[in-house]
């Protein structure tokens, strides 16, 4: 078998993680809300920027959303 996958646009932004970031997009709020995305060790000075998946939960290296979402 064989399976072909698209190209799609998607949106990103760079999360630094500290005082220096910038405003959130509204996607990425949204999905903390809803708890697709979390961070763990907040206060620490490793925090990570983690998102939900089928798989577990698995530290962000880049945030993106699809155009379709």
């Amino acid at each position: 078998m064989k399976y072909r996958k698209k190209p799609v646009v998607i949106e990103a932004f760079k999360w630094t993680g500290g005082p220096d970031q910038e405003e959130d997009p509204v996607w990425i709020v949204e999905a903390i809300k809803k708890g697709e995305v979390l961070f763990r060790n907040i206060g620490g000075p490793d925090v990570q920027c983690c998102i939900n998946t089928l798989e577990g939960t698995i530290p962000l290296l880049l945030v993106t959303t699809s155009s379709r979402a």
